[in-house]
């Protein structure tokens, strides 16, 4: 097959998934199958783009590090000294690396029959609706957001203007933060912190996929060009 042919095969693969997602929804939270995911991006505006990504899996309650995907995104805009110095990458590193759509082939494989989970996941959804409107197709993804959760999970009211940073959960979690600004490290923290935040409401409730995506507000969507300095909002 060719690469289009390719691309569009995983794609019809992960559309055809959803109805895997929903059956998931009311079994215990620890038998669900997840997909961890971290953007970089070139910022958060509407003509920003993904410049990198990183997910892992957790079956049953536990992260499978051998399934972890991670890739380099070509993008169509130019970087930003501020992109540059948080990411690290450059324009050299991305010059032979694939672009949109093909670029996200693997992760949306990675993405098949899984519910989605990020830090401050509307900006992993806005990318990905993008991403996905690009090919002709939109999904309503079943997302757990875990800055969402670390709210009630810490019990403070929420903020609407800023969410809890991923280094700054992880800390007060006691939980190692793996290499931060690097796309597949993030998502390792992301996904060290649900274990940690949905094991402790498993204690006190019998806690199912449904609850935390409840949690989550999965409703709540919020635009691009909100945040500044979305670097400093998400990570620390």
């Amino acid at each position: 097959m060719t690469v289009s042919e390719v691309s569009r095969s995983t794609m019809s693969t992960f559309i055809n998934s959803q109805a895997e997602v929903w059956a998931q929804l009311d079994q215990p939270w620890d038998q669900a199958r997840l997909v961890v995911l971290d953007f970089e991006t070139t910022g958060l505006s509407s003509s920003d783009a993904i410049i990198s990504y990183g997910a892992v899996h957790i079956d049953a309650g536990r992260v499978v590090g051998r399934s972890s995907v991670y890739g380099l995104v070509r993008p169509d805009v130019a970087l930003t000294a501020d992109s540059i110095r948080v990411h690290a990458i450059r324009e050299q590193d991305l010059a032979q690396a694939p672009a949109l759509p093909e670029a996200l082939d693997p992760l949306f494989a990675s993405m098949v029959g899984r519910v989605l989970v990020a830090h401050t996941a509307w900006v992993e959804t806005g990318f990905l609706d993008r991403a996905m409107l690009a090919r002709g197709v939109s999904v309503d993804l079943t997302v757990i957001d875990t800055a969402e959760l670390a709210w009630s999970h810490f019990g403070l009211p929420r903020d609407p203007h800023r969410s809890p940073g991923l280094e700054t959960v992880a800390s007060r979690l006691g939980l190692p933060v793996f290499s931060p600004h690097y796309a597949l490290g993030d998502a390792w923290t992301t996904a060290v912190i649900l274990l940690a935040m949905a094991n402790h409401r498993a204690q006190e409730q019998t806690l199912t996929l449904r609850d935390l995506v409840t949690a989550s507000h999965p409703d709540k969507r919020r635009r691009f060009g909100m945040v500044r300095h979305p670097q400093k909002s998400r990570r620390q």
